[in-house]
């Protein structure tokens, strides 16, 4: 027979001390302990790492011995799975201190289920009171006016900057290693003000920060793809006559944003596009014949490299029970870490392209 203690706490900023000071005894004597930090208890039991290692070590009549019933269950349904787990085990479960701690809730007779359905009862119920009282608390805190949550990492008069700079052409990027934050801190000052930007006009205060004109690709490479800036794909993609069959693929999780950030449908025009089946075998455009991210995930690098695959095999009609018919031009789009996005065009060599005048 083994006493094996669990702790449990709910949030990184609680500890186990308390826990730690009522289990001190068993813990000085060498007991096995198992955590589940940083863990709700809206996390069934049965479902949290530290405790399905202990259950995995319990032997037939070892005890778990806990500093109050709340570190491992509250909630009416969390107990009614996993009583019958421990009795099924031959385990037994202890609480240290208080009222309960001459019972073993993990005993299989009608009154200690009862009490222990009783108990998780009222757990459950102050549980919610707490919910319940935070959430007013917030809310009242914001009807007064305070600002809750972390401070921000840009002053005011820094956020008024990122907002002119990038209004003049300044990339998030560059933005970011001036001021010294991440760049979802610039993307958060910018997207709820919708800020516009005008490409064509760069900031003064980040040209050494933006690459030459000189170093970037100008020219199609030798297997006939061409690399279109945002502006220009989408009015090439536009131009494209209705005959042509075009294949896209795309690693975007907001693919309906995409068709129309890539001009294959109008502005706010997505879901239509989507729900007449535009999208798919027999419509506009076949987007994503080989079903995309959702079947093999995205392990980076290897996911360009796949579209790339597709999108010959397609072209070279060897897409097999994917092939979209008369396949002569294909898109691929791709977007990398930080936002950064290339989209590249495919077509056979046959094919009278109305993408050569780039």
């Amino acid at each position: 027979m083994t006493d094996r203690i669990y702790l449990r706490h709910s949030t990184d900023k609680q500890t186990n001390a308390r826990q730690r000071h009522a289990l001190a005894p068993l813990i000085t004597a060498g007991s096995p302990v198992y955590e589940d930090p940083a863990t709700s208890t809206r996390v069934l039991s049965l479902n949290r790492a530290g405790f399905t290692r202990l259950l995995h070590e319990a032997a037939v009549d070892d005890t778990i011995r806990i500093a109050d019933a709340a570190r491992l269950f509250r909630s009416v349904g969390d107990i009614l799975t996993l009583r019958p787990v421990l009795i099924r085990r031959g385990l037994h479960l202890r609480v240290e201190s208080g009222l309960l701690s001459g019972i073993d809730l993990a005993s299989d007779d009608p009154g200690t289920k009862m009490m222990t359905g009783v108990l998780a009862s009222v757990l459950e119920f102050q549980r919610d009171m707490i919910s319940e009282n935070t959430r007013d608390g917030v809310a009242a805190a914001e009807v007064s006016g305070k600002t809750l949550g972390r401070p921000a990492a840009l002053a005011a008069a820094a956020a008024d900057d990122v907002v002119d700079a990038y209004r003049e052409g300044a990339a998030m990027k560059a933005l970011a290693r001036q001021h010294r934050v991440a760049p979802k801190t610039i993307r958060r000052v910018l997207v709820p003000l919708s800020v516009p930007r005008v490409p064509a006009r760069p900031s003064a205060k980040l040209t050494a920060s933006t690459p030459p004109a000189s170093r970037r690709p100008q020219h199609p490479d030798p297997a006939g793809r061409r690399h279109l800036s945002t502006p220009r794909r989408t009015h090439r993609l536009q131009g494209l006559p209705a005959a042509r069959i075009l294949i896209v693929v795309s690693d975007s999780p907001r693919t309906r944003i995409s068709y129309e950030a890539l001009g294959l449908t109008p502005e706010r025009t997505g879901e239509k596009f989507v729900l007449g089946g535009d999208n798919t075998y027999g419509g506009k455009v076949v987007v994503n014949p080989s079903g995309g991210l959702l079947p093999k995930g995205h392990p980076f690098g290897a996911t360009g490299l796949a579209q790339c695959a597709e999108l010959v095999w397609q072209l070279r009609g060897q897409a097999e029970s994917r092939q979209v018919e008369g396949a002569r031009t294909a898109l691929q789009h791709n977007i990398g870490l930080g936002g950064e996005c290339v989209v590249t065009l495919y077509e056979t060599r046959d094919t009278q392209s109305s993408l050569g005048q780039l």
